[in-house]
């Protein structure tokens, strides 16, 4: 049996054996609705994803386990990733964002703005070197008080410098006194 490897039209490496069905004859298209996640402790934002194209699809959420159901309930707010794979093996991936209901206060927005300029290299992206990802506010609210400790007490943060300034770590410590969330 011949075993061969086929590219896909946008994402997608398989395995088949029969080489009939390229998965470039096979285009997805994905449709994606998200609704709201109430603040930070309130799991109850979802996303549903529904495809169209070559046949019977499954989906993943950020590279779990492929289900049947393109519904992913129980989601605190953030960006997610979803693939919708056929039943021929091919994918096509897109992402979501799941909102968290409450307004950014103006020294929560600061704060947001400091972390893109100086953080975003180690602190960003789907799967962040520095393992959090202050684009999510809620990681964000999670992990205030280390912010503080590595940021301003310490002082070593952005790793690779230059250290933040006086009016920098003010920012953070002036949302941390209004009260640390994301309405401050």
């Amino acid at each position: 049996m011949l075993l061969m490897t086929i590219s896909c039209f946008i994402s997608c490496t398989k395995d088949r054996t029969d080489p009939t069905v390229p998965c470039t004859q096979n285009l997805i298209k994905l449709s994606v609705i998200s609704s709201t996640a109430m603040g930070c402790t309130n799991y109850v934002g979802s996303i549903s994803v529904s495809a169209t194209g070559s046949g019977q699809f499954t989906f993943s959420l950020n590279a779990g386990l492929f289900q049947k159901s393109g519904n992913f309930s129980n989601l605190k707010n953030g960006t997610y990733n979803i693939t919708a794979r056929d039943a021929d093996g091919c994918e096509e991936s897109t992402t979501a964002y799941v909102a968290s209901g409450i307004t950014a206060g103006p020294k929560f927005q600061a704060l947001k703005n400091l972390f893109v300029l100086k953080c975003n290299r180690c602190h960003g992206g789907q799967s962040p070197a520095a393992l959090k990802d202050w684009s999510v506010d809620c990681v964000i609210i999670d992990n205030r008080e280390l912010i503080n400790n590595r940021a301003v007490i310490i002082g070593d943060m952005p790793r690779g410098g230059p250290e933040l300034s006086t009016a920098e770590k003010e920012i953070i410590t002036g949302w941390l006194a209004a009260g640390g969330l994301i309405e401050n």
